[in-house]
């Protein structure tokens, strides 16, 4: 079997692409990140940009609504924010959906004091 080589892999020419996984409700830290890259693309502008959410944005933080709210309104203002769906929005639809209490949601979407995290839209 053939393995894969990941040593010399890259991205497109003159592109600079970040990405940001597994916020979990942190509002605050994902804020900071879009202020850190703003400054760095400011202070040494790429030719072009783009910001990969990787999903895993609600559960466990206290603002996951805010989460999801920042990520639609930046996907509104800048086609150089990306949004893909994580394991836990999965699971959030699907408890919407279901209201399976054994589902991946009903088993994890809550903050560290224990109330039930969701938004309404």
């Amino acid at each position: 079997m053939k393995t894969v080589d990941f040593k010399h892999a890259r991205g497109p020419d003159k592109l600079r692409v970040y990405a940001i996984g597994d916020v979990h409700g942190r509002l605050d830290l994902l804020q900071e990140m879009h202020r850190r890259i703003y400054m760095e693309n400011e202070k040494s502008p790429p030719f072009d940009w783009v910001v990969v959410h990787l999903g895993d944005y609600v559960d466990r933080g206290l603002h996951s609504c805010g989460v999801i709210d920042f990520l639609i309104n930046g996907q509104r203002k800048n086609h150089r924010i990306l949004a893909l769906a994580g394991n836990h929005e999965v699971g959030f639809v699907d408890f919407l959906n279901t209201g399976d209490a054994y589902g991946v949601f009903a088993r994890c979407g809550r903050s560290p004091d224990g109330v039930v995290l969701w938004c309404e839209y």
